[in-house]
């Protein structure tokens, strides 16, 4: 069983190691506080979408660390994990006898904003790349240069290595977490466009999207996607990804199965 502050600690280091890579004016940039009225922080309770809130949130971010994270059950930063309550956008934070109360005014995917009542201003915190090294739009961009440039010598050894992998394990965690099909077609559409390349990279993170959405993979493999290639890579990365657990492993027969399946059609 995974313990939570194992899984807590791998998540903020996580963030703290990963690259920067957008332009310099949205990375940098800290967002300011903005002081409301106390009417502003007094509003009755409004329902917001909580499957937006549970991630990572800073109010830059180019800091090492994400301000806090927020799960189902807990406020959580680098130092100590805290209970809380949430009665619709109303947060309240419990801490040695002591409650902090906030109102979320604003929540989408990217933007977080939150009065909090002790000092009646309003903190906007961004989403910390949503968790993910790099932003959908950057992996998108990469993918769709390699695959229109693959063998050629801009998109060698060093862009491989330094460039397309990384991304490529943040596309993996992407599609396990929000089932992007757009995303996922884009990677098949990229393998297929570089064919013969020594990388295992792809088929490690095609495997990782199969333990994730086996139903996704198969449909897309059976249906839409039926090139032989792409079933030997999902095959190869699979094998290699239960080489030593297959014994152990949850399901492990059925997910074998299914990619066996591929090849009886």
């Amino acid at each position: 069983m995974k313990h939570p502050f194992l899984s807590l600690f791998l998540f903020l280091f996580l963030l703290s190691c990963a690259e920067k890579k957008e332009e310099k004016e949205s990375v940098n940039e800290t967002i300011p506080a903005t002081e409301l009225s106390k009417s502003d922080i007094e509003k009755n309770p409004t329902a917001i979408d909580t499957s937006l809130l549970f991630k990572g949130w800073a109010t830059d971010r180019s800091a090492p660390h994400v301000d806090f994270l927020l799960t189902k059950d807990e406020y959580i930063t680098t130092e100590r994990s805290l209970p809380y309550t949430l009665n619709g956008n109303h947060i309240e934070i419990e801490s040695d006898g002591f409650r902090t109360k906030g109102i979320i005014n604003h929540l989408s995917n990217d933007t977080l904003k939150i009065t909090w009542a002790n000092d009646r201003l309003e903190t906007i915190y961004l989403s910390y790349k949503n968790g993910y090294s790099f932003s959908r739009e950057d992996i998108l961009k990469t993918m769709k240069f390699y695959g229109e440039n693959y063998a050629k010598e801009a998109t060698g050894h060093d862009f491989v290595d330094n460039e397309l992998d990384p991304r490529l394990y943040a596309l993996g965690e992407m599609v396990c977490d929000t089932k992007d099909e757009e995303l996922f077609a884009s990677f098949l559409e990229m393998m297929l466009a570089s064919q013969g390349s020594a990388s295992e990279t792809p088929s490690d993170v095609f495997s990782t999207i199969y333990f994730c959405h086996p139903e996704l993979v198969l449909d897309y493999l059976k249906n839409k996607y039926t090139d032989d290639h792409l079933k030997g890579q999902l095959e190869f990365g699979f094998m290699d990804d239960t080489y030593d657990a297959k014994d152990d492993m949850e399901g492990y027969k059925e997910l074998k199965a299914g990619i066996d399946g591929l090849f009886k059609q």
